[in-house]
């Protein structure tokens, strides 16, 4: 159960929020690898954030396989 900043409450089965969840974590994953490969690519960026994107991308990967993906 869900609630709204109005206070009402919006009921979802846990599949649903799973799969919400899951997008969730891949629109991010895809964030993170973007900036990767624009750092490798064209050396935007800073060396603490490729450090930090590095670990984040790996901790996003390991969430995402226990849901099976």
């Amino acid at each position: 159960m869900l609630k709204t900043k109005e206070n009402n409450t919006v009921e979802m089965d846990s599949e649903a929020m799973d799969l919400i969840a899951v997008q969730s974590l891949k629109w991010h994953l895809a964030g993170a690898e973007e900036f990767l490969l624009k750092f490798e690519e064209e050396g935007k960026g800073h060396p603490d954030d490729f450090i930090y994107y590095t670990s984040f991308i790996t901790h996003v990967k390991e969430v995402l396989s226990y849901y099976g993906h």
